[in-house]
C-alpha cells in the first residue's frame, strides 16, 4: 500500500531528489534521514525470522547497504513516482540477500573438524571416523543438525536429553532428526548413484 504525501512533501520529494541527481550531497542527507524510519522498519521485519544470526554482518555493513540502495534509486529513477515503493521493494531484497549470504557463511564456519572425527564412541560432542562419504554429507548439514546426530548415533542419548543440552524442545530435536535424517538419505544415495 503506497503512502501518498501530501502535494507540499511530494514537491520536496520531487525537489530533493533533483538536487542529488545534481550532486548535492546535503540532499542526500536528508532523503537518508526522511527514509531511515522505512529502513529501521524493514531491518526490525528482516530480523525477527533470524533473531541471533546475524553474526558478522553489522550495523555498519548494512547502514552501507541502506545508503547505496537510497543513492542508486535516487539517482536512476527518472521521476519520482512511486518512489517510496521502489525504495522498499530495493532495501527488502537487500536485507534478504545479506541475511541469506550471512547464513551460508555461518554454516561454512560450523563445519566440522576433520580432527574431531576420529573421537572414540563415548564422547557424543564428536562424531568416530567412519566411511568419508557419510562424513562429507554430515559436515553438509546445519550446526543444529549436526549435533542431534551426533547426539542420537554416537552419543546415544534421548530426544530429551538433547533437547535440554541445545536448549529446544523435544519435539525440535525430533523435527532436526528427521530433516538431517531426510537430507542424509538424499546426499547419500546421489554418490552411490
Amino acid at each position: 500500500m503506497r503512502v501518498t504525501m501530501p502535494d507540499q512533501e511530494d514537491n520536496q520529494l520531487r525537489t530533493l531528489l533533483q538536487a542529488i541527481q545534481s550532486g548535492d550531497a546535503e540532499a542526500f542527507r536528508l532523503l537518508q534521514e526522511h527514509f531511515r524510519p522505512l529502513f529501521t522498519r524493514l531491518r526490525r521485519l528482516q530480523h525477527l525470522p533470524y533473531r541471533g544470526t546475524l553474526g558478522a554482518l553489522e550495523d555498519t555493513d548494512l547502514e552501507q547497504e541502506f545508503a547505496l540502495i537510497l543513492w542508486e534509486t535516487a539517482t536512476t529513477l527518472e521521476t519520482d513516482d512511486h518512489f517510496e515503493e521502489i525504495l522498499k521493494r530495493r532495501l527488502n531484497r537487500e536485507l534478504k540477500r545479506c541475511l541469506r549470504h550471512e547464513r551460508r557463511e555461518q554454516q561454512k564456519r560450523a563445519t566440522l573438524d576433520p580432527a574431531l572425527l576420529a573421537a572414540p564412541k563415548d564422547n557424543p560432542s564428536t562424531l568416530p571416523s567412519g566411511d568419508g562419504r557419510l562424513l562429507a554429507a554430515i559436515a553438509s548439514l546445519s550446526p543444529k543438525q549436526q549435533e542431534v546426530i551426533k547426539h542420537i548415533y554416537w552419543g546415544e542419548q534421548t530426544a530429551h536429553q538433547i533437547a535440554a543440552h541445545l536448549s529446544v524442545t523435544p519435539q525440535a530435536v525430533t523435527a532436526l532428526r528427521r530433516r538431517a535424517e531426510r537430507r542424509l538419505q538424499i546426499l547419500l544415495m546421489e554418490k552411490t548413484h
